[in-house]
């Protein structure tokens, strides 16, 4: 018997459904990683990071010890009312 185009259409759109609930599987724990993640950032390690520059400890190493970039020390610097330095224009 023939396969009419609807049979392969139907076929097409399981295979796709099975592909996106396995994406599904996957990226929700995920999102749920990377939201408690955030909570521990927010929580744990910008407080300390606070404390270590309040202590007088090197921005550099704070940032290294701390595993995060220097636009997100600089932010929290700035929340926490730590003076930054401006940032020289681009020539």
């Amino acid at each position: 018997m023939t396969e009419i185009p609807e049979e392969a259409e139907a076929e097409a759109l399981r295979i796709q459904a099975a592909a996106l609930r396995a994406v599904r599987e996957v990226g929700e724990p995920r999102a749920e990683l990377l939201a408690r993640a955030d909570e521990m950032l927010v929580n744990d390690v910008k407080p300390a990071v606070i404390r270590a520059l309040l202590a007088g400890a090197e921005r550099g190493r704070v940032r290294r010890e701390a595993h995060i970039g220097s636009r997100l020390l600089y932010q929290w610097m700035e929340e926490a009312g730590i003076p930054v330095r401006v940032k020289k224009p681009s020539k």
